[in-house]
């Protein structure tokens, strides 16, 4: 990612018209597809640097409306600005694609890269998890957390996908928000990404009850990060040997795993005190 100094003089923007960036000053190509998710899809770019552009999946919102629900879905990366945090650079809006996310690139790894896939020796963080890395990753994931959770912003997909390892080890949080308004007419429990190993007890039964809303909160981010703890330390997934409706019980019922295996004792009583949450809340 470039350094979110590097574009302070580019941008102080007071409202959507000082956000939106022309398309045709974006230097773009279809063929710069980097990923596909179950939201949108992500395009490498440029704009004064490498960027990323997220073009979100909103085929159910009509296209007299669309310009306003994507507004009203990434009004959360507007107001926020913090060094955990992916920098939101602005929007645009492709003749072919519609309106996307304009971010810097990041250029490390993702957690979930790090920790689960074998070890690639030119990306920043790469190689096995220590005690230490672990610790400040864990730290800094927190202190992008709290700083959402101070302006009002609840993730809601916090998971190590979502989790880039840049150079010097900082950490940055993406996608935060983005579950907030997308429909989940749609969702089942077996969600791509081990979704329901970071899904809240409360949300597993909404999403049993195929309740219309699902109960997003503070205390749900911070049962996703105890996953997150979890995999650091672990270099696994809880309830690895179990199918996803296994793992819905299981979680639903309180019925959470402590690592036994190849952690300290000090990792496994962390653990164990990231998961003593009321399974009728999710509140610790």
């Amino acid at each position: 990612m470039i350094p979110n100094d590097d574009f302070d003089s580019m941008r102080s923007p007071c409202c959507w018209a000082d956000l939106l960036i022309p398309f045709g000053e974006i230097g773009f190509d279809e063929k710069g597809l980097i990923g596909k998710g179950r939201f949108g899809d992500v395009y490498r770019a440029k704009f004064h640097g490498d960027v990323a552009i997220k073009f979100l999946n909103m085929d159910h919102v009509e296209q007299d409306c669309l310009l306003e629900e994507f507004k009203a879905e990434v009004a959360p990366f507007k107001i926020t600005r913090h060094e955990n945090i992916v920098l939101f650079l602005g929007y645009c809006c492709s003749p072919t694609l519609g309106p996307g996310i304009v971010m810097p690139f990041c250029k490390g790894s993702s957690l979930y890269s790090l920790i689960h896939e074998p070890p690639r020796s030119s990306s920043p963080g790469s190689g096995p998890l220590d005690l230490l890395h672990i610790n400040n990753y864990a730290i800094q994931i927190c202190r992008g957390v709290a700083y959402l959770h101070s302006r009002r912003i609840v993730h809601r997909d916090l998971r190590s996908k979502n989790i880039f390892v840049e150079k010097n080890n900082k950490i940055v949080i993406t996608d935060f928000g983005i579950f907030s308004r997308i429909r989940l007419a749609q969702t089942r429990i077996a969600s791509p990404d081990h979704w329901v190993c970071y899904a809240a007890p409360e949300l597993i039964n909404a999403v049993i009850s195929n309740d219309a809303e699902l109960p997003f909160s503070e205390s749900s981010d911070v049962f996703a990060f105890g996953t997150v703890w979890f995999e650091l330390i672990t270099q696994t997934f809880p309830y690895a040997d179990q199918d996803d409706h296994m793992i819905a019980w299981r979680a639903s019922n309180g019925m959470f795993p402590v690592p036994t295996k190849f952690v300290t004792r000090e990792e496994k009583a962390s653990s164990s005190s990231s998961v003593l949450v009321d399974t009728s809340t999710g509140a610790e």
